[in-house]
C-alpha cells in the first residue's frame, strides 16, 4: 500500500468520524457508500485506471465504515446517558468499582465510578474529598448530587466541549460527592492494571518519602505523569515556559525525553540508542499502569523515534498514519475531542517533517547535540502552535530556550528518582544518595522553570478566533516545508544531522 493510498484512507476515516460526530446515521453511511460506488463506475466507463477506481470503492466504504462506527460509539454512549438520567440533579447513592487511577489534586480528588457494565457501560466522574484514599479496583458507595455534562466557557470565552471531552473516556455524569464509603477490592476486576497500579503507588509513596515538596512532586510528574501533585500555580508555571510535556502524558512529553536520552547515549552505536531509548518509553508506560492515553502517547513516541532511526519520512509517515487510522478505529471520539491525541499527532508530525528544516537553518552551534535538541523542540512547538492558540489561547515565548535548559535534566532526574524508590528496597543508605541526586536535579528544573515564567512576555495570548484559521495556519507550514524542506536520498529522507 502506497503512501497517497494510505493517506487517502486515512482522510476518508477521519471524515466519515466527523460525519458521524455530526449525528450522521446508517443511512448517511449507505449514501457515503452508494456515491463512492457510483463514482466508480464512472470512472470505469471513463476508462479510468484500475488503481483510482479500487481506491475510490475503497476510500468510501472506509468512509462509510468510519460514520457506522462513530454512530455505534455514541449511542452506546447515550444508552449510559439515559440509564442515570432521571436522577440528575438529585442526591442519589451510587455503588461501582474505581475504573481509573485516582486523579489527586489540591483538596479533591477525583474518581471515575464504574456504575453499570454490558451493552451500555455507565461511568460518572466523582469529586470527593482526600479522604479515604482509594485505589483502582475498589469498590466504593458514594453519595452525592448527580450533575448533567455541559460546555462551559473559559475565562477568555472560549467554549469547551466538556461532555464529549469526558465521553472520550466513556464518562456521562459528574457526581459531587459528600459520603464515600470504601467497600473493599472487586475480585478479579482488570487484574493485571491493579498489579501495575500498585507498583505505581508503591513508587509515588517511596518517592514522597526520599525527597521534600515540590521537588517529590515534580519527580512523580516526570516519572508518572502525575502533574496534580505539582499544585496549580506551579503547573501554570510549567504551562507558561513550554516545560508541562515532561509532567503530562503525552506524545510530545514521551518523544522528547525519548530523544533526551538518545542525546545521552550519543557514544553508543545509533542502534544502541535507538534500542535503548525505546525501552525507556516502553518502561515509562508500564510504569504509569499503561492505560489508553500513555498507550497512544508512547505509539506516537516510538513513531518519532522510528523516524530519527530509519531516517525515512516516507516510511515513517506511513506507520504514524497507520497508527493514527487504528487508534481513531478504536476510539473514534479522539479526533475530535481529545485535545491530547491531537497534539500528540501535530508534534510527531512536526519532529518527523519539520526538524531536519529548523536544523538546517537554526543558528545553533552542534555542540553536544545542542542544535539537534533546538531543532527538535523548535520544530514540536510550531507543530503544535495552531492547535495550542486555537484550544487554550496561549503559547510560550521562551519555550525554546526553556527546553534547552531543562531537557538536559529531565533524564538523569528521571532516572536517579527512579533509582532512588527502587533502593528503598534495597539499601536505605543507597536510596538516600540516590534521592540526593535527584533533588539537585529536579531542584535545579524548578528553578529554571520559575525564572523564566518571571520573564515580562513569557507566555503570548490571543483572543478566540474561528477554526477556519487552524488548517490556514497549517497550510502555511506544509507550503514553508515544500519549498524549503532540505531534499536528498530517499526523496526527502530525514536525515541525523547531529551526526554531521
Amino acid at each position: 500500500m502506497t503512501l497517497p493510498s494510505i493517506g487517502w484512507i486515512a482522510a476518508a476515516l477521519s471524515g466519515g468520524v466527523v460525519l458521524g460526530s455530526w449525528g450522521a446515521g446508517p443511512a448517511g453511511a449507505l449514501f457515503v457508500a452508494s456515491l463512492g460506488s457510483l463514482l466508480a463506475l464512472w470512472g470505469r466507463v471513463a476508462g479510468r485506471p484500475r488503481y483510482t477506481l479500487v481506491l475510490t470503492v475503497v476510500v468510501s466504504l472506509t468512509a462509510a465504515a468510519g460514520l457506522l462506527r462513530t454512530a455505534d460509539v455514541l449511542a452506546r454512549y447515550e444508552a449510559g446517558v439515559e440509564l442515570l438520567a432521571p436522577a440528575v440533579g438529585q442526591s442519589v447513592t451510587l455503588t461501582g468499582i474505581v475504573d481509573a487511577p485516582p486523579d489527586v489534586r489540591e483538596g479533591r480528588t477525583l474518581y471515575t465510578l464504574l456504575v453499570a457494565t454490558g451493552t451500555a457501560p455507565t461511568r460518572v466522574m466523582v469529586y470527593a474529598p482526600p479522604h479515604p484514599a482509594l485505589t483502582f479496583g475498589e469498590r466504593v458507595s458514594v453519595a452525592g448530587d448527580l450533575q448533567e455534562l455541559t460546555p462551559f466557557a473559559s475565562e477568555q470565552g472560549r467554549v469547551f466541549n466538556y461532555p464529549r471531552f469526558r465521553a472520550v473516556s466513556g464518562i456521562q455524569y459528574d457526581l459531587f460527592a459528600d459520603e464515600v464509603v470504601a467497600l473493599g477490592r472487586a475480585e478479579d476486576f482488570a487484574p493485571v492494571r491493579s498489579r501495575l497500579f500498585r507498583v505505581k503507588d508503591a513508587l509515588l509513596a517511596r518517592l514522597n518519602a526520599l525527597l521534600p515538596e515540590p521537588a517529590s512532586a515534580l519527580a512523580a510528574g516526570i516519572l508518572l505523569g502525575e502533574k496534580r501533585a505539582l499544585g496549580e500555580e506551579l503547573v501554570e508555571r510549567f504551562r507558561a515556559t513550554g516545560v508541562v510535556h515532561i509532567v503530562v502524558l503525552s506524545g510530545y512529553n514521551v518523544t522528547v525525553i525519548a530523544e533526551g536520552v538518545r542525546l545521552l547515549l550519543r557514544f553508543l552505536p545509533l542502534a544502541a540508542q535507538v534500542v535503548v531509548s525505546s525501552i525507556t518509553m516502553v518502561l515509562f508506560a508500564i510504569m504509569v499502569g499503561g492505560g489508553a492515553t500513555i498507550v497512544r502517547a508512547t505509539l506516537m513516541g516510538l513513531m518519532g523515534m522510528l523516524a530519527r532511526a530509519t531516517g525515512s519520512v516516507y516510511l515513517i509517515t506511513r506507520a504514524l498514519l497507520l497508527a493514527g487510522v487504528v487508534m481513531v478505529w478504536w476510539n473514534p471520539l479522539i479526533l475530535l475531542y481529545d485535545p491530547s491525541f491531537q497534539l500528540s499527532f501535530a508534534a510527531t508530525l512536526g519532529l518527523i517533517h519539520l526538524t531536519p528544516l529548523v536544523e538546517r537553518l537554526l543558528p545553533v552551534p552542534p555542540l553536544g547535540g545542542l542544535r539537534e535538541l533546538a531543532a527538535i523542540t523548535t520544530a514540536t512547538q510550531c507543530a503544535v502552535a495552531p492547535l495550542l492558540l486555537f484550544q487554550m489561547g496561549t503559547l510560550s515565548m521562551v519555550a525554546v530556550p526553556a527546553n534547552l535548559l531543562v531537557l538536559v535534566a529531565v533524564p538523569p532526574a528521571m532516572l536517579t528518582s527512579f533509582l532512588a524508590a527502587v533502593a528503598t528496597w534495597v539499601a536505605a543508605p543507597l536510596a538516600t544518595l540516590l534521592a540526593s541526586l535527584a533533588f539537585g536535579l529536579l531542584s535545579y528544573i524548578i528553578f529554571v522553570v520559575e525564572l523564566l515564567s518571571r520573564v515580562p512576555g513569557a507566555s503570548l495570548s490571543v483572543p478566540p478566533f474561528p477554526f477556519l484559521l487552524v488548517p490556514l495556519a497549517y497550510g502555511g507550514l506544509w507550503w514553508i516545508w515544500k519549498r524549503y524542506h532540505p531534499r536528498g536520498g530517499a526523496g526527502g529522507a530525514l536525515v541525523h544531522r547531529g551526526e554531521v
